[in-house]
This record gives C-alpha cells, sequence and structure tokens, in this order.
C-alpha cells in the first residue's frame, strides 16, 4: 500500500490525503516515527492554509496517540 500511495504522492504532490493515509500506513504498520514526521508535515500545510478535507482533529489525535506511547 506504501509503494502505491508514494507513487500517488509523486503524480500529485499537493495533495494532503496522499500524505495522511501513508502516515495512518505507518502508523498501522508501528512505525511510528515515520508516522509522526509525516502527521507533522499535514499538520503544518493545514496550519499554513493548505486546503484539505482531513479532520484535523483526528490528525492532532493520532499525533497524540503516538506521543503518548513509548518508542
Amino acid at each position: 500500500a506504501i509503494n502505491y500511495l508514494k507513487k500517488a504522492l509523486r503524480i500529485d504532490p499537493t495533495k494532503l490525503e496522499y500524505v495522511y493515509n501513508i502516515a495512518i500506513t505507518f502508523d498501522k504498520m508501528n512505525q511510528k516515527e515515520n508516522a509522526k514526521s509525516l502527521y507533522i508535515k499535514v499538520i503544518n500545510a493545514i496550519n499554513s492554509g493548505h486546503k484539505s478535507n482531513i479532520n484535523y482533529n483526528e490528525i492532532s489525535t493520532r499525533l497524540n496517540n503516538i506521543n503518548n506511547v513509548s518508542i
């Protein structure tokens, strides 16, 4: 799944949904540091005014869950 999402991201690097879905996939694969960096990237983009359909609170919750677990 990661490879397909990365390929999609190369086609349209402005699509935050791809970045977010890669982060979720990393999260589910227990690659927490990779997931964390991508969640932060998505949050920063949204905070900078990038339009997205991603629920900000959901991203924040996922990031907080990673931060509250020992890696």
